[in-house]
Formats: C-alpha cells, sequence, structure tokens
C-alpha cells in the first residue's frame, strides 16, 4: 500500500492505494480516500505511541482489504505529529519513502531490476548520491539501492519520487533534471558536460523539450497505464516542465549569482562597485525595449532575451564587470515589474 497525492482545484487530497500484478503487468488501485488530511487517521494516547484509528481500520475490512497494521503504520508515518516522527524515525523506523513495507525479496531484486526504467534509474541514483555523471549504474549487476522501485506500479513509484523530490533544494532541481533526461548525451565531447550551468541554455532547452516529449511517448515508462492521449503531457511529466523553466541551474536569481562570483569572488577591490538602484526606465534602456514592447513580451521571452544579452556581456568572455551587473539587475528589476 502507498498514499498518493492527489491535487485537485489548488487542494490536495490523499488516496491510499495500492499496486497488484495482472497480465504480466503492475497497475495500481483506490482503496480508500483519505481526503485533505491522512493524519486525522492517527491516535496518541500519550506519550510517543500512535495507533491507526478504529475508523480507517473498519473501512478496510468492509472493502474487503486485508489490514496488515505494522506495514500500513509505516505507510501513514509520514503524518505523523512532528514530534512524533522524530521519535519513530530514531527508534527503527523507517519513513516513507525511503521504504515501503511491500518490497521485493532479494532473490526477486535482479529480475525485477531488469523491468526498471532508465530514466527511473537516473533519478533516484541522482537523489542518493548526487552525481551527473551515470556511469556508475551501467554495470550489469543489480544495486541494492534500486530495491524500493522494484514490484511497484508506475503510480506507485512516482509517489515514491514526489515525495524524495520534496528534499530537493530549488538550486538542484535543474542539474537534476538534466541528470534524469540524460541531456549530457547530447554534449558527448564537451568538456563542461558535466557542469551544464556552463552549457548553451538555448540548446539545454531545445534538448530537455524534445527528451520529455520523447518520455511521453514512451511505452515502457507508462506500462500498465491506459493512456487516452498520448499527445497531451502526462501529469508525470507536467511537473519537470514547471521545475525546469522556473528555476535556473544555479538556483539564483542575476543579482544574487554576481554577490556570489565578483562580490565575494573574483571582482578587484580596487574595482568600483555598481550601482545597485535602477529604475523601469533604466532597466528598459539598457535592455534596448520601449514600454510597449517590454509589455508585449511575455515573462519567457524576457528571461531569452536576458540570457542572450548575459552570454554576450559575461565577464569570462571578456564583457565589462560593471556593465553584466547593471544588465543583471536591470532583469531583476523588470522582472519583478512584469510580475
Amino acid at each position: 500500500m502507498y498514499i498518493k497525492r492527489i491535487t485537485a482545484h489548488d487542494s490536495p487530497r490523499y488516496i491510499l492505494r495500492e499496486t497488484y500484478r495482472d497480465d504480466g503487468n503492475w497497475k495500481y488501485r483506490d482503496l480508500l480516500d483519505l481526503g485533505a488530511d491522512p493524519g486525522k487517521f492517527l491516535e496518541y494516547p500519550g506519550g510517543t505511541s500512535f495507533y491507526l484509528s478504529y475508523e480507517l481500520q473498519d473501512a478496510l475490512e468492509s472493502a474487503g482489504v486485508a489490514v496488515d497494521l505494522t506495514s500500513l503504520e509505516e505507510v501513514f508515518a509520514p503524518f505523523l505529529h512532528p514530534h512524533l516522527r522524530w521519535a519513530y524515525e530514531r527508534s527503527g523506523g523507517r519513513l516513507f519513502p525511503y521504504n515501503f513495507s511491500r518490497a521485493c525479496p532479494s532473490e526477486e531484486v535482479p529480475r525485477y531490476q531488469e523491468d526498471l526504467h532508465p530514466f527511473d534509474v537516473r533519478r533516484l541514483h541522482y537523489l542518493k548520491f548526487g552525481h551527473i555523471d551515470m556511469g556508475r549504474v551501467d554495470a550489469n549487476r543489480p544495486w541494492k539501492y534500486l530495491k524500493v522501485l522494484s514490484c511497484k506500479c508506475r503510480d506507485e513509484i512516482e509517489a515514491v519520487f514526489d515525495a524524495m523530490e520534496a528534499e530537493l533544494k530549488a538550486m538542484e532541481f535543474c542539474t537534476y533534471i538534466y541528470t534524469s533526461l540524460h541531456l549530457q548525451s547530447h554534449f558527448p565531447h564537451h568538456i563542461l558536460r558535466d557542469y551544464p550551468v556552463g552549457l548553451d541554455i538555448e540548446e539545454l532547452d531545445a534538448f530537455f523539450t524534445e527528451e520529455i516529449c520523447r518520455l511521453n511517448q514512451d511505452d515502457r515508462f507508462f506500462n500498465g497505464l491506459d493512456r487516452t492521449d498520448r499527445d497531451v503531457l502526462h501529469p508525470y511529466l507536467v511537473k519537470y516542465v514547471w521545475l525546469y523553466f522556473d528555476h535556473d541551474f544555479l538556483g539564483e536569481s542575476p543579482w544574487e549569482r554576481y554577490e556570489r562570483i565578483f562580490r565575494h569572488g573574483r571582482r578587484s577591490k580596487a574595482q568600483p562597485a555598481a550601482e545597485s538602484s535602477i529604475s523601469v526606465r533604466d532597466a528598459l534602456a539598457i535592455f534596448q525595449l520601449s514600454q510597449e514592447k517590454f509589455s508585449a513580451m511575455s515573462g519567457g521571452e524576457l528571461k531569452r532575451l536576458y540570457r542572450r544579452k548575459a552570454k554576450k556581456m559575461h565577464p569570462d568572455k571578456g564583457g565589462d564587470h560593471n556593465a553584466f551587473v547593471r544588465l543583471a539587475r536591470a532583469y531583476e528589476v523588470l522582472a519583478e515589474s512584469k510580475n
């Protein structure tokens, strides 16, 4: 069993589901609608103890679901009161999503790992080790950490990743997606293939779009699911589009990037500080934009324009650092104005 978070009309609700085997495929079925707060099914008699409410147990038994209380407690553990979560983990409980109660027997792991999709393997590898280089998992051998993905349907696998990705920092999102989609394969001989922050951002955007669309058409990835519209990006993948285009590889605003690189790093103390206060009128002049053209631009168009100009004006490519800083500050002003 596992708990799946569903967002509808900006309000989350949770469904208790289970994976089952059907005609050689892993599929899922709904067991119980838990509403907006699964924690309401947890009772606290005192101290650091807890138990599942009889209401939940009765509902599952009425639905003909065999209840294993130990396994079910593990599934509900993430919704414990925070101080009890801490006590539960320290006492030997293993919190979702790093362990699920139903996992493959050790002897079955090699066989089922052969069915794991490369996208899943790369995602989990990055989340566990933080490596961009994926050569370490190419060898034909079982990896114990992949056991958490074995014997699970696509929906349950995505529930695992939803929870694990929630632990990522904003500055990791783009690198995580870059690695998971194996975008470095498009730069086989580039010296910076494992340092995407140094690659051409417009090329990266194009390759990202290509790979996410390719994955959307991959029947192996969606094995066990009935898809009615293959021309629409599946909800499992939509989140990666938002994460990729809403974040930069460094997870910083242009002004924060300047602060980190130049003010605390390479900039000479003898150089005068750049003006930090810029009006919208000055920012438009720096970008050579009229008010009318700026008003007609989308946030994405402004961002692409900034990237093109920053690439040409970057001090590492011979540009003036003060002009680069003013450009970064101007973009920040215009972006705030656009928002």
